[in-house]
């Protein structure tokens, strides 16, 4: 993660369930909203670039949040 603008970890671990590891089998690496993007060394890191607003961190989160409720069954925490 070094040289990256980051948010740090976006989802917490539940139980034995990693984030990150779920994340990495749907391929989010690869995903990116306007100038946020998954960071590629680790799919539960959100990483921005120049020109990157609170909306498309927002919005890269929601689509995490909405694969990883479907991947794994679970429902958002409240």
């Amino acid at each position: 993660l070094a040289g990256l603008h980051t948010c740090g970890s976006v989802f917490r671990n539940i139980d034995t369930l990693l984030a990150g590891a779920e994340l990495d089998k749907l391929g989010a690496k690869q995903w990116r909203v306007g100038g946020a993007f998954v960071a590629p060394v680790h799919a539960n890191v959100i990483a921005t670039e120049e020109g990157c607003n609170g909306s498309d961190i927002l919005a890269l989160m929601q689509k995490m949040q909405h694969a990883l409720q479907q991947q794994t069954q679970t429902e958002p925490a409240k």
